[in-house]
């Protein structure tokens, strides 16, 4: 770059394309170590790369490569000493990828992975990483061969997924939300995002950073077998694919939807909410449904979007709410329902607490939120 124009091109890598016609990924970055990872899918090839023995040699598909900014392989490479085109190698098994990033607080390498019909993946990419592919998709435990059929290279291994899709969606692109614009409750969280469903997921890490938290108990086998275990992960939905994620040098959001061909800028929504609950305390009895009053007020100068309430604690008891006509009480809207609350205003809500055993009052909190605040 001269200032105003890109100058003398240097071929770094010279990929195949053969025989496709899809599965080439390409997502590519620079990685805190200033060196070049790249990933190309497996290009619907057969051969010793997507854990096939005896079949075809190396041929530079199905991996994350990772080289010097001339193109040349690094001699901390996992299997540089093995030459060949080994040595450009950081991962291999990869079945297609559109998504590579670094943690900023570890300096780790994690990606996301397009399985077939079933078994998208998340992974956190060490050095020499198997991901397995064409052998496993998912984890391991729902293989019937487990890991016993894969290819192994001198410094290779094969780790899960740190989360699947059972159901494909194609996730895209993956960040992390290494500032605090969006808000201190998302910060160092995964964001990933799919070119299916154009949903936005959010994943919180462990204390360790090399894997997730869930709340839903239904997820400790790291695998969202159904629409209702993947709700607790959806942080925005609507984007009509996804393809790119960025945290720009604004410290916002930056989300590119494909379909669209619009690029949105997400951040916080200034924390200008107030929410008041009427009654603030009365008896709840088994069985017998308790209604209250809550009130939403914006006091920003730009439209909320997507309000609602929901139980910030797990009870058992059935829970809902409508907004209501604020001179009358009447009730004005849909069961559960969300609603947008103009610059100024406010919204008032009815909700509604069956519980099927007993509770304590002061167990029942109240989350309110709405899509353009945390």
């Amino acid at each position: 770059w001269n200032g105003s124009t890109l100058v003398g091109p240097q071929l770094i890598l010279d990929l195949p394309v053969t025989p496709g016609p899809n599965h080439n990924g390409g997502a590519m970055t620079f990685g805190p170590d200033d060196k070049l990872y790249v990933v190309i899918g497996e290009l619907n090839r057969n051969g010793q790369l997507q854990n096939f023995s005896g079949a075809a040699a190396p041929d530079d598909t199905g991996v994350i490569f990772r080289i010097n900014d001339d193109g040349s392989a690094p001699s901390d490479n996992p299997f540089f000493n093995q030459g060949g085109n080994l040595a450009k190698y950081f991962a291999y098994g990869i079945r297609n990828s559109f998504g590579l990033a670094f943690d900023p607080v570890t300096g780790k390498l994690w990606d996301t992975e397009n399985g077939p019909a079933n078994y998208d993946e998340v992974n956190l990419v060490e050095p020499g990483f198997n991901s397995g592919w064409m052998r496993i998709m998912g984890p391991s435990s729902r293989d019937a061969q487990g890991t016993s059929d894969l290819v192994v290279f001198s410094g290779s291994h094969y780790v899960d997924p740190k989360f699947s899709w059972f159901s494909t969606v194609a996730p895209t692109a993956i960040v992390f939300t290494n500032a605090a614009n969006l808000g201190v409750d998302y910060l160092n969280d995964v964001l990933v995002g799919d070119i299916n469903n154009g949903n936005l997921y959010r994943f919180r890490l462990n204390a360790t950073r090399d894997g997730f938290i869930f709340t839903n108990p239904n997820l400790g086998d790291l695998v969202a077998d159904n629409n209702t275990e993947l709700q607790e992960l959806i942080l925005g939905t609507g984007f009509s694919g996804i393809t790119d994620l960025k945290i720009g040098p604004d410290a916002l959001l930056y989300v590119l939807s494909f379909s669209l061909g619009k690029i949105f800028a997400i951040s916080r929504f200034p924390s200008s909410l107030a929410a008041a609950v009427l009654p603030s305390s009365r008896s709840v009895q088994v069985g017998t449904t308790a209604t209250a009053f809550a009130t939403i007020i914006n006091a920003d100068a730009v439209t909320a979007t997507g309000c609602g309430l929901s139980l910030l604690t797990t009870l058992p008891a059935t829970f809902s709410y409508q907004t209501t006509n604020p001179a009358t009480n009447q009730i004005t809207g849909s069961p559960n329902t969300p609603v947008d609350i103009s610059a100024g205003a406010a919204q008032s809500f009815v909700f509604a607490l069956t519980p099927s055993a007993a509770i304590a009052p002061t167990d029942v909190q109240l989350s309110f939120g709405c899509t353009n605040t945390n």
